[in-house]
């Protein structure tokens, strides 16, 4: 999936969240939520943001689990934050650097 459709496929589901007025989230989770979303917007790398929300997310979990957009985008979330820490456990060697 390309950054461009990887941003605007969580930026689609964090906005059908946000969107959903009788979600019980907390007012923290909220704002993250928006902040994710502007932050997206603005061209923010996906699976660095996904790795920062999760946490949130996680928190909200046990009492959404019924809401399918909820699950939606928690499932997206959840992708995207492994692939950062992935990235983190295994950095991708730079072919313009001596590796010795």
């Amino acid at each position: 999936m390309l950054d461009r459709q990887k941003r605007a496929a969580c930026l689609a589901a964090l906005t059908a969240v946000i969107n959903q007025s009788d979600l019980p989230l907390t007012p923290a989770t909220q704002a993250h939520l928006q902040a994710t979303a502007q932050q997206l917007a603005n061209g923010g790398k996906v699976s660095a943001l996904a790795a920062d929300l999760f946490p949130s997310l996680l928190r909200e979990k046990a009492h959404l689990a019924d809401d399918p957009d909820f699950n939606a985008l928690f499932t997206l979330v959840q992708t995207q934050a492994s692939h950062w820490r992935r990235g983190l456990l295994y950095p991708v060697p730079d072919p313009h650097k001596s590796q010795f």
